[in-house]
């Protein structure tokens, strides 16, 4: 098979937060040599009474959407990337799921902010499915992201699960992305520091053994996890927050979905989350973008 270069999909509905998310997306693919895909999903009229009336509204949401799909790689001022374009039609979150497994993408980024009712936007509730289920890393950009590359991330990780999958993604991206990484994890009392910072010690020389030296570590003293990992990543100026998403379970643990969906609604700085189950990177193989 002909190799091609590797995908990140970036979902559309014409709002600030999703055309900064292209930006974002712009640059992750700069950084890793990916082909940038920009996705509309148009959802269909729901029943109606008059055939011809559903059919019609059906075609101008479709001609609204490559509308905003070529809005978006108008007004893209990123780096240098190609840019391609896909429309679906059907229910947001599933369609992207489908789209990032049809064409074998390596990340989705997504606005984290609508411009449609909130029950239906491609964004809000669609952005929480999708990085719930989505086998890939998911970024969710703010509409008042500021930074497109970044330099500084914080990596909040769980004691009771360990950081074995963001690690890897890490040894996946630092010969490229090369940031600044701070490695934290939140306890609820002052006792329990001391064995939070040798599980966050045993991390950093296992990081460095793979060649990934200079990682920061630090325990944050908080009773609400969430709470405690978006106000330090405000204080530090972090430009971006790693974190896992769900499938994990246990009364002790703090990551497994509901922190990290926390901190993906209230972040002022990008989030990008990884399902701990999620393939490895693949070799990516020739795949025709859909049409128009």
């Amino acid at each position: 098979m002909e190799k091609r270069q590797k995908k990140i999909i970036v979902p559309i509905d014409g709002s600030p937060a999703s055309q900064r998310a292209v930006e974002v997306g712009g640059q992750f693919a700069a950084s890793h040599g990916s082909e940038l895909i920009l996705l509309y999903v148009v959802e269909p009229v729901p029943n109606l009474i008059e055939f011809f009336a559903e059919r019609e509204l059906n075609e101008k949401r479709r001609d609204w959407g490559i509308r905003l799909l070529n809005n978006a790689k108008k007004n893209y001022q990123g780096p240098e990337v190609q840019i391609s374009e896909m429309i679906m039609t059907g229910k947001p979150y599933k369609k992207i799921l489908e789209a990032s497994e049809e064409i074998l993408a390596e990340m989705i980024v997504m606005g984290a902010q609508g411009s449609h009712t909130e029950s239906e936007n491609i964004i809000g509730s669609n952005l929480q499915k999708v990085f719930r289920l989505s086998k890939v890393p998911v970024v969710s950009v703010p509409s008042h992201t500021e930074k497109t590359e970044f330099g500084k991330v914080l990596l909040p990780v769980d004691p009771n699960f360990g950081a074995i999958e963001l690690e890897r993604f890490l040894y996946e991206y630092k010969s490229t992305y090369n940031p600044v990484v701070e490695m934290v994890t939140v306890v609820n009392e002052r006792n329990e520091v001391d064995d939070a910072q040798a599980f966050l010690d045993k991390n950093q020389n296992a990081l460095a053994k793979a060649g990934i030296h200079d990682v920061i570590t630090n325990v944050i003293i908080g009773s609400d996890p969430a709470y405690a990992i978006l106000r330090y990543a405000e204080e530090n100026a972090h430009d971006i927050i790693w974190m896992e998403t769900h499938g994990r379970t246990g009364l002790n643990g703090w990551l497994f979905g509901s922190v990290t969906g926390e901190v993906l609604n209230g972040s002022p700085v990008p989030v990008l989350s990884l399902h701990p189950e999620r393939e490895p990177l693949k070799n990516y193989y020739y795949h025709a973008n859909l049409p128009i």
